[in-house]
């Protein structure tokens, strides 16, 4: 639902779904010990600045999406664990 939302532009729901003390980190370095705070990243926000991000996209003037970038997602390594009969 996360990417739908995303790709759908339905970025006050996709906001909704993340917690007040969420992380969105995007690294620049392969290395997996990457610490956000010493090493350089191409997204480290917190929930405000997400926020903040959201509230631009919906003005219609981030030129920097103009036209829209195209997106390609790509979900993996899910794993689907036995539920209880009323459990999706």
């Amino acid at each position: 639902m996360e990417a739908r939302l995303a790709d759908e532009a339905r970025y006050a729901e996709w906001l909704a779904l993340w917690t007040d003390d969420a992380v969105y980190w995007v690294p620049a370095t392969t290395d997996p010990e990457a610490d956000p705070e010493k090493h350089l990243s191409h997204i480290y926000d917190n929930r405000a600045r997400l926020e903040t991000r959201v509230k631009l996209l919906q003005t219609g003037h981030r030129y920097s999406q103009e036209p829209p970038s195209h997106m390609r997602r790509l979900i993996s390594n899910i794993e689907v664990a036995k539920a209880e009969e009323d459990e999706l």
